[in-house]
């Protein structure tokens, strides 16, 4: 079995490049995507316009993401959409979930060290991490391509949209 490393979401320019073609028009500043039971924890941020709520429909928040010039959050797929895109974005320190998936995240692209921040502020501050280090031809060939046929991918992106 070949060691192939990184988060399928990587793959998100090779499977919708449009996304990487919107990037370019930056409408968002910052962008705040907390873990959906940090967002449970903070009420409050459910009235900022900087957070996206990351059970928001898959197109909103990958258009959301794309647009974005920063993204900090504890939502790790969060992080790991934005570092797809080339979006720069650091973690917040989740006060829910364990700091184990975000070191796998980082040393499976390269990066034996990472450092969360404690606030928005602390993480717009230390700026965003060093971007992924990962093979994507080695990524796609191992993950299924199957489900990624035109027509299976558009239904999955149309999943939670209103109707």
């Amino acid at each position: 079995m070949p060691e192939v490393y990184g988060d399928p979401a990587l793959l998100l320019p090779t499977v919708l490049p449009e996304l990487i073609e919107n990037s370019h028009r930056k409408k968002f500043e910052v962008t705040v995507v907390p873990n959906f039971r940090d967002m449970q924890l903070n009420p409050g941020w459910q009235l900022s316009a900087k957070v996206l709520n990351p059970r928001a429909p898959l197109k909103r928040c990958l258009s959301r993401i794309a647009a974005s010039e920063f993204v900090v959050g504890s939502s790790l797929h969060g992080i790991i959409v934005a570092e797809a895109l080339g979006v720069p974005a650091r973690v917040i320190r989740s006060a829910v979930e364990s700091d184990f998936k975000y070191n796998d995240y980082y040393q499976g692209t390269g990066r034996a060290g990472f450092s969360p921040a404690e606030t928005v502020r602390e993480a717009i501050a230390a700026g965003g991490e060093p971007p992924p280090v990962f093979h994507a031809e080695s990524l796609l060939a191992a993950f299924p391509a199957d489900l990624w046929l035109p027509a299976r991918r558009d239904r999955l992106l149309s999943l939670g949209e209103p109707g």
